[in-house]
């Protein structure tokens, strides 16, 4: 340590370090080194013969953090050639290191050469990527950045820029700007460049928000399958019935709340208590379809929810049609099922054979009362399965 100080100190003056290496470092350098690292030979393409003094060695001091790494693991000199003694070994490298540490002590705070570097491409794909929300990747035309002799591509003294890759820039941001979707209130950025696939992008947005409580998007939410047929955009009624009829047993007991019901089952908080407020009354009195409905709703458990579905689904197509309006292909209206004509055919079967059959025809109103209402039975008939004759094919 003692002589670590006092060579620290003797370094501080330029002309007493020179003779120091002059006279006690290099001849046993050129003893043991340069046999093989002059100028004439540069084995491993290191030349030691060309640091005559101090200044020389400050311009390339990794050489000499290299060395002395060597020399301690004891890796140079060569096996077979002349091996200095343990006390010149340990001179050279505290001396060395000394030089290292005096040359870090006069540099602190010095960055060394500054370059003015760009980002990569990489990097320029990120952040344009989070300054517009949309991964355009404009670097895609870009010159591949090289690695430079540290093997990354984001060094400094790879990232060159050159008249060409200029242009280039301007390019992407041109090609950036087609992306710009002028709003109201200012500007979003889209995959897309024309004002055909803006519009069908913002649908898609639409629908999929919308989609979200539908029986196709809650079974991939809930299960993640999709059932092969499609729903068109219609909500999955047995869920719904279900957990009314669940909250309904749970009244009088302390259970889960409709909200939380519906987070738990993936349902819609708003349609949920809709529903229940129609089959509870509170919506939608005195309608012959509904009452009969609740009717049934309120002896039913939840495991046979299915059937109220089925007398549902039964009444949908009449009472609902989807149409094309804009660029929504499934659009729920209303429609009415009152018409002034009907046609049915109703099968009677006996349950036995030569079974007396009773058939009753009757009608009721819609709602509305029967005052001014009448019901005409036009050309009613029995149509009975015809007689098989001997020889005809079934």
């Amino acid at each position: 340590m003692l002589v670590s100080l006092l060579s620290l100190a003797g370094l501080k003056n330029d002309l007493r370090g020179t003779e120091e290496y002059v006279d006690d470092i290099r001849p046993m350098l050129e003893r043991y080194c340069l046999k093989c690292h002059s100028t004439a030979e540069q084995r491993g393409e290191l030349d030691l013969e060309r640091f005559a003094g101090i200044e020389d060695m400050r311009r390339d001091l990794n050489v000499w953090k290299t060395m002395i790494a060597m020399l301690e693991n004891g890796q140079m000199p060569p096996k077979k050639n002349p091996q200095p003694s343990v006390a010149e070994r340990t001179r050279i490298v505290e001396w060395v290191r000394t030089l290292l540490v005096s040359e870090a002590q006069a540099n602190t705070g010095d960055p060394g050469r500054v370059l003015l570097r760009r980002l990569s491409n990489a990097q320029y794909d990120y952040t344009i990527r989070d300054l517009t929300g949309v991964d355009l990747q404009p670097s895609v035309e870009f010159p591949v950045d090289g690695a430079a002799g540290e093997g990354f591509t984001n060094a400094g003294d790879a990232l060159v820029m050159s008249p060409a890759l200029v242009e280039k820039y301007f390019d992407a941001a041109k090609k950036i700007s087609r992306h710009a979707v002028l709003l109201p209130d200012g500007i979003r950025f889209s995959l897309y460049t024309t004002r055909q696939e803006w519009t069908e992008e913002i649908v898609h947005e639409i629908q999929a928000f919308y989609g979200h409580y539908t029986e196709r998007k809650r079974r991939e939410w809930m299960y993640g399958d999709i059932p092969l047929s499609s729903d068109h955009g219609q909500a999955p009624m047995e869920e719904y019935i279900r957990a009314t009829i669940e909250y309904r047993q749970r009244l009088d007991t302390t259970g889960p709340r409709l909200e939380e019901l519906a987070d738990k089952n993936g349902l819609s908080r708003k349609y949920l208590d809709i529903l229940w407020k129609v089959l509870n009354g509170k919506l939608g009195k005195n309608s012959f379809l509904l009452d009969e409905v609740r009717s049934r709703w309120r002896s039913l458990a939840p495991e046979n929810s299915n059937e109220l579905v089925a007398e549902i689904q039964r009444w949908q197509p009449p009472l609902w049609k989807f149409n094309s309006v804009g660029h929504f292909n499934r659009w729920l209206v209303p429609v009415t099922p009152l018409v002034t004509k009907q046609s049915f055919t109703i099968p009677i079967k006996a349950k036995m054979e030569g079974e007396k059959v009773i058939v009753y025809l009757s009608v009721g109103d819609a709602g509305d009362g029967n005052e001014g209402d009448f019901l005409v039975w036009k050309r009613p008939r029995f149509e009975g399965n015809p007689i098989p004759v001997p020889g005809d094919s079934p």
